[in-house]
This record gives C-alpha cells, sequence and structure tokens, in this order.
C-alpha cells in the first residue's frame, strides 16, 4: 500500500508541475512575450506591407518579436522592417530594418519604447518584409510585444 500511496503521490505531484509550466496565452508582463497578431504574405524585392489592408499593432514599448514561421523561399534573405505610423498605417517612420537567413525564425528590435506617443501611449507600429532574389515567397508570421 504504501509503495500505491507513494506513486500516486508522485503522479500527482508530476501533472501539477506540468500544469504550472504549461504556456499562458494571457497577458505576460514586462519580460514576457504576449501574443499581438499573425497572418500569411506574399513577398517580394520591394518593401510591402505584411498585411493589406494594413495591419497596424499597437505597442507597449521596448523589444517587438517578429517570428517567421514558414517561407516558401528559404534560401533568400528575407528583410523585416518596423516602422511607426500615427495615420492608420499609410505612412511612418522606419524603425529598423534587419536580416533573416535561412528561411524562418526570430528577428527582435528593441528601443520601441521612443515611439510611444499620443493619447493612447503606445507605438503604432507596422511590420514591412522584403526578400532578396527573383519572385513571391509566401511567408507567414507572428508578432510578439
Amino acid at each position: 500500500m504504501k509503495k500505491m500511496a507513494f506513486g500516486l503521490t508522485a503522479v500527482a505531484l508530476a501533472s501539477t508541475l506540468a500544469f504550472m509550466q504549461a504556456p499562458s496565452t494571457a497577458h505576460a508582463g514586462a519580460g514576457s512575450w504576449d501574443f499581438k497578431w499573425s497572418g500569411v504574405a506574399a513577398v517580394g524585392d520591394v518593401y510591402t506591407n505584411f498585411d493589406y489592408p494594413v495591419h497596424v499593432i499597437n505597442s507597449g514599448g521596448g523589444d517587438f518579436k517578429v517570428k517567421v514561421t514558414g517561407n516558401t523561399m528559404p534560401n533568400d534573405t528575407l528583410y523585416v522592417a518596423l516602422y511607426e505610423t500615427d495615420d492608420g498605417g499609410n505612412t511612418g517612420r522606419l524603425i529598423d530594418s534587419k536580416p533573416l537567413y535561412g528561411g524562418t525564425g526570430d528577428v527582435i528590435f528593441s528601443g520601441l519604447s521612443n515611439y510611444v506617443d499620443g493619447t493612447n501611449n503606445y507605438a503604432e507600429i507596422v511590420v514591412k518584409m522584403k526578400k532578396s532574389g527573383s519572385g513571391v515567397a509566401s511567408v507567414s508570421a507572428e508578432f510578439y510585444d
């Protein structure tokens, strides 16, 4: 009976630990990534808004992550650019542009707190992408603040 009770206690403890380590989709707070949006876009050799009509993402500042999860032309270099816009995404100020080699992965931008403005206290972010080489790639990505 002691062996059975010990076994049940170990299973209960392991289940509790696994539940506590499960990822949360709720607001993660400072120091953690909050999921903002995801989508798929056709990306060519000129900077194009990741989504049409333009999808503006409100960022509280700090760091911003673009996670490229799929790319039909992984041998081409992908360039990810962040713009801050205050007019619905039609124009904007370039924050930074970074290359992504190997088709998929994370691109992290820092210093977005410098772009937080307006009455809503957010930086309004638009993601644009282009790629090296000719042709058009289908790129899927997730965005985190």
